[in-house]
């Protein structure tokens, strides 16, 4: 199952500093910048950008306007070149955290989690009270599969700023990671205390219940995740499974229904919907949902082994045989290959 992470990459804006008068006046570098300043903060970022550049083109060894334009870059997804304007900041002023903390946001949007962790290192060690740097530094982290290296920058984060729902919400995600969920259930409770109307969080507590078994305290939580936000799919699919551990089938079919119509390339509900229809008998509408599972992700292991269950049922031996060997070839585990293998032999 999938684990929605509430958005814990924050650019450090600071655009929103008062701008600095020249002795004798305003120059027209300063009249640009804070035309760039008011566009941008209307989310008109090309414009925004085009003073910048006319401000640039008039004092180009002014650190703050390439870092706000570095954040206009990186607003609109173009991050290298957001990564070039904040390399020309620090050149400047390399004493700034904010701008190493903007830069390494940039490497972390891009997957680039090591260059981002050096750039919030960096960010700490100009000012060790910022708890976003903590933060952020721990998702690289937990990106990297360093989770407990997470764990210990969360900590951090918390002990800086105890009243930030975002942050008890990531640790958790971290001590899931760990296979810690009755702690990361305890980081998700805070969190919601924090900030009760956040569905990605009771999505998150539901998940953790979900991998303890407790499928129906999951589903009430997925049932508040849907409620505050009624187009994630993933709640819908996830809602389903839990449903389908207690034998509702039905209840998870509807649930597959609508994460597949939120979502129609969604191969993993399309896998899930076809387990619930193998559940109830109906094979061969679970064929043709694996089928779809596997037109959509052809390395979807799980789609192959169910279908090869699948093909059993319907005496399709020779089809079944084929499902089970490309499942072998994804990985899937010999032991339970074993038992299939067996499965499909009887059908011969």
């Amino acid at each position: 199952m999938k684990l929605f992470r509430l958005p814990a990459i924050i650019l450090a804006s600071l655009f929103s500093s008062v701008l600095v008068a020249c002795v004798g006046g305003v120059s027209e570098a300063d009249i640009h910048f804070a035309a760039g300043v008011k566009l941008q903060d209307q989310s008109q970022l090309t414009e925004a950008i085009e003073e910048y550049d006319k401000a640039l083109g008039l004092d180009s060894q002014e650190a703050l306007t390439y870092n706000n334009r570095g954040l206009a870059y990186h607003d609109l997804g173009q991050q290298r070149r957001a990564i070039i304007d904040y390399d020309a900041a620090i050149r400047i002023n390399p004493e700034d955290s904010l701008i190493y903390y903007n830069r390494g946001a940039a490497y972390y949007d891009l997957g680039e989690y090591r260059r981002a962790i050096k750039d919030y290192t960096q960010a700490i060690v100009l000012d060790p009270l910022d708890s976003s740097a903590y933060n952020n530094r721990a998702t690289a982290y937990d990106d990297l599969g360093w989770h407990q290296k997470a764990t210990q920058d969360y900590d951090e984060a918390i002990r800086l700023d105890p009243l930030n729902a975002v942050t008890y919400n990531n640790r958790g995600l971290a001590y899931d990671n760990l296979g810690q969920h009755k702690q990361a259930i305890k980081d998700y409770d805070e969190a919601i205390r924090l900030e009760p109307n956040d569905p990605v969080t009771y999505y998150n507590r539901g998940t953790s219940y979900h991998d303890l078994g407790h499928n129906q305290l999951a589903i009430d939580d997925y049932d508040e995740a849907i409620r505050l936000d009624p187009e994630n799919p993933t709640a819908y699919n996830n809602r389903g499974t839990a449903y389908d551990n207690l034998d509702q089938h039905q209840l998870a079919i509807q649930d597959y229904n609508e994460a597949i119509r939120l979502n129609p390339h969604d191969s993993a509900a399309y896998n899930n919907r076809g387990s619930a229809y193998d559940d109830l008998g109906q094979h061969e509408r679970a064929i043709n949902d694996y089928g779809r599972a596997i037109e959509l992700d052809a390395r979807l292991a799980t789609a192959y082994y169910n279908r090869a269950w699948s093909y059993t049922f319907v005496e399709k031996a020779e089809d079944a045989r084929k499902d089970v060997e490309s499942a072998v070839a994804l990985g899937i585990d010999v032991a339970d290959l074993q038992a299939a293998i067996s499965e499909i032999n009887t059908q011969r």
